[in-house]
């Protein structure tokens, strides 16, 4: 049977990474989290360049050279093709990554059946949001990051965020309903993408994590379980101890360099 891979894409706040650890967790899948990629030292003028990707092109609708793009993108899949080595034949592989840009999911498509040929099956899964849900869940974000870093919201949004005066939420949520991460995605075409997929995201995960079962030939989830809260809390803790061990790492690698500088200079 060919091995499953799976790219979940979508805007931010659309719950990619939740699925993939999901996907992880309870069907068995293996997780590409392709933020982790950027999570790392060597990568910072990729992910740089990335940056202005998406801030100076995409979002503005606009065709970015390729430069920008193709190291990050290589970098993904040549993570999926080393883990692929390392994991069973039969272990599918879940990716989290947003692709706005169709040239760039056709050229990890391209990258990916290359690579492997008819040894697998390959889908983009979409995560749908609407600007109120991308709004609501963004503004939760902040929150949540600014009462574990101390930090007042109204300042983390107009110093930081560089978002103008925060006055209510309401005018919050209206700024981030406009807000350019919401622009510049390619829709999937069903001429072209016959064997990808949109999912729209509800108030909660069970309605994409009932589709992503049926995508994958497995049983169908129990309701009960996907709903509850802690749960849910669990595997949201999985990319919060994925993330925090990444830059835990990086903070170390720092300390030692400073202190074979340090050690050179005495």
């Amino acid at each position: 049977m060919p091995r499953q891979i799976i790219w979940i894409t979508g805007h931010p706040t659309s719950g990619k990474t939740f699925q993939g650890d999901y996907m992880a967790q309870e069907l068995g899948f293996h997780h590409v989290d392709g933020d982790k990629a950027l999570l790392n030292e060597e990568t910072k003028a990729i992910g740089n360049d990335l940056y202005k990707f998406y801030y100076n092109y995409v979002f503005k609708g606009m065709e970015a050279p390729e430069k920008l793009w193709v190291p990050y993108h290589n970098l993904i899949c040549s993570e999926i093709f080393k883990d692929a080595e390392m994991i069973g034949e039969d272990m599918g592989i879940v990716v989290s990554l947003s692709n706005y840009s169709r040239k760039v999911r056709e050229y990890c498509r391209e990258m990916i059946m290359k690579h492997f040929g008819d040894k697998i099956v390959f889908h983009f899964i979409h995560l749908g949001v609407l600007p109120e849900q991308f709004a609501e869940r963004n503004l939760r974000r902040y929150k949540d990051y600014c009462q574990i870093q101390d930090i007042e919201l109204h300042k983390f949004w107009e110093e930081t965020l560089k978002k103008g005066p925060y006055t209510t939420e309401e005018a919050a949520l209206r700024t981030l309903m406009e807000d350019p991460m919401l622009k510049g995605y390619d829709a999937f075409c069903e001429e072209t993408d016959r064997n990808d997929l949109f999912i729209p995201t509800g108030a909660d995960h069970s309605g994409v994590v009932a589709k992503i079962h049926s995508v994958v030939g497995a049983p169908p989830p129990l309701l009960k379980k996907v709903t509850d809260p802690d749960f849910i809390k669990a595997i949201a803790k999985i990319q919060h101890d994925r993330v925090a061990a990444a830059k835990e790492f990086l903070a170390k690698k720092l300390d030692e360099r400073v202190a074979s500088q340090v050690e050179k200079e005495s």
